[in-house]
């Protein structure tokens, strides 16, 4: 990416971090990534794995594209995925390639044709669509095992719904893929960061969907990650080298600190305001 494209990317990202709406902001990656040309697009999202991973100012923005991947990706054709997934592959972008690969599941998963005992019965998928759009609390946790997406994306909407019932479908296991992707296409969780944590723990959540979201793990719960056994070999390797680059990051501010060139935090200037994350 030459100096004009790199200014480019850079502008972009500062744009997105001014969009407050996820869809909007979603809506204009989309566009960027389907005008393109394939290597760009490919390198930016380079440069956007990048800065995710790192501590410098477009950090924030960056792990905004990531969190908001999974409704990105649903904006993009086929053809469109593909494209950029071989020029990702052909310069050695393996995080590129991960986001865009075709998000099988990480472990096989059966359909389900008829609702477990939990669900209400006698109920039609039309009933139990509307019940989940005005849903009483009594009933709620009868719905979160609901095998249909429709049922679900109207209760991830629902007021009454809690992050605590939102983590047990994301914990749900076994459950179809397409549940999970109804979890992470859903903005008003997707902010929630014991939300995208419970995705990357599941082992039936797509590898696209888990990929793009264990970048966003703090360093801390990254062994969790990667110590989980029934997860994706490819899910738990990206995890234990994050974990190794953000520990040797880590490693050289703490020595930094520790320099006598250090300015000790009662010499900083006392006008500097509350530090920003």
């Amino acid at each position: 990416m030459d100096q004009t494209d790199s200014f480019t990317a850079y502008e972009l990202l500062g744009r997105l971090r001014a969009l407050l709406d996820p869809c909007a902001r979603a809506a204009k990656i989309a566009t960027f990534i389907s005008e393109a040309p394939a290597r760009r697009a490919a390198l930016w999202l380079e440069m956007v794995c990048r800065e995710a991973r790192g501590d410098g100012p477009m950090r924030d923005a960056a792990r905004l594209v990531l969190s908001d991947w999974a409704t990105v990706k649903g904006m993009l054709t086929p053809r469109t995925i593909s494209e950029a997934r071989v020029i990702a592959e052909e310069l050695g972008l393996d995080p590129v390639a991960q986001l865009l690969d075709n998000g099988k599941p990480q472990k096989g998963y059966r359909e389900e044709t008829e609702p477990s005992p939990s669900h209400p019965r006698g109920l039609t998928l039309g009933e139990r669509r509307a019940l989940a759009r005005r849903i009483s609390p009594r009933i709620i946790e009868r719905l979160l095992m609901d095998p249909d997406p429709g049922v679900i994306r109207r209760l991830l909407w629902n007021p009454r719904v809690t992050e605590t019932e939102v983590l047990k479908i994301a914990s749900r296991n076994p459950v179809s893929p397409s549940i999970l992707r109804e979890v992470a296409l859903c903005p008003r969780w997707m902010s929630r960061y014991r939300v995208k944590l419970a995705l990357v723990l599941n082992p039936c959540c797509p590898l696209s969907v888990s990929l793009s979201l264990v970048k966003l793990i703090l360093h801390q719960d990254l062994p969790t990650v990667f110590e989980k056994e029934d997860l994706n070999p490819q899910l738990r390797e990206e995890a234990r080298s994050l974990w190794k680059k953000n520990g040797e990051g880590i490693f050289d501010h703490l020595r930094g600190m520790s320099s006598p060139n250090a300015i000790p935090d009662q010499e900083a200037d006392s006008t500097s305001g509350v530090r920003c994350k």
